[in-house]
């Protein structure tokens, strides 16, 4: 299952949210697996490209619908997107470290309980539950899988995250050099 395409015969191309949330779910796919690559390929395909529902999807807010529909320029029709449904928890535990975990940055993971303006991250409040990781597992896993500093913060080199000289990390959220 790429997260892209359902293969049984139907051609259509799901969006599975905006930008990096459509690059996340659609990572291996190589075709359909990048946002603004189906918005300049294809976007006049009308009939061809669907918004995708499914219980692994960003809470689908009307503020992202909108946000696609206007730079596709159209309305896209809401669809069901049936590969992810109806899994068992092994099949999305096998599932998570596969999608593209490279486009989530380790600040958008590591803040436990939410951010200072109470905002908890989607991929805490989806897909970690689904894991049954502890914490610290979770956080190891998730580095392991792809996922780095924002650029807010530094850049990755060699795997080491090098933060920039005037911003610091806070410091009731982990480190990504200590997992």
């Amino acid at each position: 299952m790429d997260g892209s395409i359902n293969t049984n015969m139907d051609t259509r191309i799901y969006i599975h949210g905006h930008g990096c949330y459509h690059n996340f779910f659609a990572a291996n796919n190589t075709e359909f697996n990048q946002y603004y690559r189906i918005l300049l390929n294809h976007s006049r395909e009308h009939d061809h490209i669907v918004y995708a529902i499914h219980p692994l999807g960003k809470d689908y807010s009307q503020d992202d619908f909108d946000l696609v529909c206007r730079e596709f320029g159209f309305e896209l029709e809401k669809v069901r997107y049936e590969p992810f449904y109806n899994l068992t928890s092994s099949q999305l535990k096998e599932m998570i470290p596969k999608f593209k975990w490279l486009e989530v940055p380790w600040d958008a993971i590591t803040n436990e309980h939410g951010a200072p303006d109470g905002d908890i991250s989607w991929y805490n409040t989806k897909i970690w539950p689904l894991t049954d990781y502890d914490w610290e597992t979770w956080l190891r896993k998730t580095k392991e899988w792809g996922s780095v500093p924002g650029d807010n913060y530094g850049a990755v080199v060699e795997g080491e995250f090098i933060p920039h000289e005037n911003i610091t990390w806070p410091k009731e959220w982990p480190n990504w050099n200590d997992y």
